[in-house]
C-alpha cells in the first residue's frame, strides 16, 4: 500500500505547498533517484490546443502524453540520406514513367468510365 499524508491546515495556500513539495520529492525518490523534471507551456494559440487534444485523442493519449509522444519523435527521428532519397524517387520515376498531371489530363482521367 503507498504512503499517506494527511494535511490539515486552515491556510489554503499553504497546503497547496506542502502538497506540491510532497508531489515533487516523491517524484524523485519514486524513479530511483532519476529526476524527471516539469515544464509548462504557456501562450500555446488556441487552434494548436485543439490540435493537440484532437490528436491526444485520435491516439488514446493524454494530451500530456500527446505532447510527450511528439517531443520524443522529434528529437528521436533519423537523419534523412538524401542521396538515397533521390535514388530511390528516381528509380520509381523509371518504373511509372512520365506522368502527364496536366489539369485537361486529370480531369480526363478523372471522367473515364462516367457514363
Amino acid at each position: 500500500m503507498g504512503n499517506r499524508i494527511v494535511i490539515l491546515a486552515t491556510n489554503h495556500c499553504l497546503a497547496e505547498r506542502v502538497i506540491s513539495y510532497y508531489y515533487y520529492y516523491s517524484i524523485i525518490f519514486g524513479f530511483q533517484g532519476t529526476i524527471m523534471p516539469n515544464l509548462a507551456l504557456r501562450g500555446i494559440p488556441e487552434h494548436l490546443h485543439r490540435e493537440l487534444k484532437a490528436a491526444a485523442q485520435r491516439n488514446h493519449r493524454s494530451l500530456n502524453g500527446e505532447i510527450l509522444a511528439r517531443l520524443e519523435a522529434s528529437f528521436s527521428s533519423q537523419p534523412v540520406d538524401s542521396k538515397a532519397l533521390l535514388e530511390r524517387i528516381r528509380a520509381r520515376r523509371e518504373t511509372f514513367g512520365h506522368l502527364d498531371l496536366s489539369e485537361e489530363n486529370l480531369r480526363r482521367l478523372k471522367d473515364a468510365g462516367r457514363p
